[in-house]
């Protein structure tokens, strides 16, 4: 008769990897397809994006998909394509060229700026599939 021998069991829990668990996550969620990707997603919206329409929404979803690790993630990483940015006077105050002019002046220079801007972006996007 063979002798037989009990694998040694600590008392203590099992160890669990949170950080492994959260990789896992977010390899499934990339294997989702976008529709069923959008259905999971729809109590995890922020309140920012309530009055999206679901085609936007979608396309914004296809844009974070990759980052996503939860779904609890999803507001934190799509907030910015809901709301408008803030004004950050700091960047401005911070360049040596720009503190010199005057309020008017720099609006002035914004509004000048933006369709030259605008029409960058709309090049670019024609020249690059994956801009939105």
């Amino acid at each position: 008769m063979k002798s037989s021998r009990l694998i040694a069991f600590k008392k203590s829990g099992a160890r669990f990897d949170e950080q492994r668990l959260i990789w896992l996550n977010g390899q499934w969620i990339r294997s989702l397809s976008l529709d069923d990707l959008y259905s999971r997603c729809q109590p995890f919206w922020g309140e920012e994006s309530k009055n999206a329409d679901e085609s936007y929404k979608k396309r914004v979803l296809e844009l974070a998909q990759d980052r996503l690790k939860t779904l609890q993630d999803l507001p934190k990483l799509t907030s910015y394509f809901f709301v408008e940015p803030e004004i950050d006077t700091e960047l401005i105050d911070g360049n040596k060229q720009l503190r010199k002019l005057t309020d008017d002046e720099r609006r002035d220079f914004i509004v000048n700026c933006s369709p030259r801007i605008r029409e960058n972006y709309r090049l670019d996007a024609r020249n690059n599939s994956e801009l939105p």
